[in-house]
């Protein structure tokens, strides 16, 4: 949260807003319950406005995937190392493999496609009071949609649809 003060008194709206989206990512990692997904709505609500204050053709955010370690003697990029012990050379020396690092870019329709599904889904554990709905990996469009239809939230599950110009 400093961090995000530190670049809103800076007038670094980009930059702040990339901050609470990696905020509320990490919080949807590592915290559950009903807290967690209360601050990662928040967190993503931060980043939505910051973005809003930032010129719609910078409106974005380059997000890092996972790091990938590519062996030496790969023919492409398709053969990684992920999981497997370290490689040695004839002398006994390990090769250190190299890193290949990816990035991908967030823009403002994104995080307000993971911030509605947030909402969603704490919809889903105030009606339902089951907390295996909140702990866990998030739900994908479609999960969410079947999700709201199962608990007679139609409204919300056919705007969800309708937002997105799609019928699951």
């Amino acid at each position: 949260m400093a961090r995000y003060a530190f670049h809103v008194h800076r007038e670094n709206f980009r930059r702040a807003g990339s901050v609470m989206y990696e905020y509320g990512m990490r919080l949807g990692n590592e915290v559950g319950g009903l807290n967690g997904l209360q601050r990662q709505a928040k967190c993503y609500l931060a980043a939505m406005n910051s973005l809003r204050l930032v010129h719609p053709d910078y409106a974005w955010i380059v997000k890092p995937l996972q790091e990938t370690f590519l062996r030496d003697d790969a023919e492409n990029d398709t053969e990684i190392m992920n999981g497997m012990s370290p490689k040695r050379t004839h002398e006994g020396e390990e090769v250190i493999p190299a890193m290949k690092r990816q990035v991908a870019l967030v823009e403002l329709k994104d995080i307000r496609l993971e911030y509605e599904l947030v909402l969603a889904r704490l919809q889903l554990v105030k009606l339902d009071l089951d907390l295996t709905t909140a702990t866990g990996p998030s739900f994908t469009p479609e999960e969410t949609v079947v999700l709201l239809s199962k608990a007679g939230l139609f409204d919300m599950a056919i705007r969800f649809c309708t937002d997105r110009k799609s019928v699951v």
